[in-house]
């Protein structure tokens, strides 16, 4: 098998070199989010990214084996937000600000340091004053899709005042 030369000396024996998301040759589409210098009507490639991890998911096919990369500028500013109205940008309809993961193999990687403590590929509420109860649930990530993968994230459930049964991830989905 011959050698794959790339620019700025990166050599590949047979095997894509794909940055920090490992080598893992998932088939599907790949969705680019970038909370800073994104927007939800672009289209979601490394140079045009989404700018919220819900018009993401939107986008993915259930079963296609799409990754969602969340893009870290390496500072909280960096951090994907989940809020009421940020989903409601993408489903007017929306009654909490709840990541629905509801995609069958359809998966989320971090690109970002693989530290195990302050990742920025990070998703959090909106900084300041926000509750559960503006946030519209007590649950903030339900994963319902089967065979997802991921993969250096950090979830950060940080309401400025919460509820008792709060819950950051449900795992439904099963193979995950």
């Amino acid at each position: 098998m011959a050698l794959t030369n790339f620019p700025n000396g990166i050599t590949s024996f047979g095997v894509p070199v794909l940055g920090n998301i490992g080598g893992i040759p998932f088939s599907g589409n790949y969705y680019f989010v970038d909370p800073v210098n994104g927007a939800d009507g672009n289209e979601g490639s490394a140079d045009y990214p989404l700018a919220t991890l819900y018009a993401a998911i939107n986008r993915a096919v259930s079963g296609n084996n799409d990754v969602i990369v969340l893009m870290s500028n390496g500072a909280a500013s960096g951090t994907a937000r989940l809020s009421l109205a940020l989903a409601q940008t993408i489903n007017s309809a929306a009654t909490s600000g709840t990541l629905n993961w509801n995609k069958n193999a359809t998966h989320l990687i971090g690109m970002t340091a693989p530290t195990r403590i302050g990742q920025r590929a990070r998703i959090a509420p909106p900084t300041g004053t926000y509750t559960a109860a503006t946030f519209g649930s007590d649950t903030f990530i339900n994963v319902t899709g089967a065979g997802c993968f991921f993969a250096n994230i950090d979830i950060f459930v940080g309401f400025s005042t919460g509820s008792a049964s709060m819950i950051g991830v449900i795992e439904a989905g099963g193979r995950n």
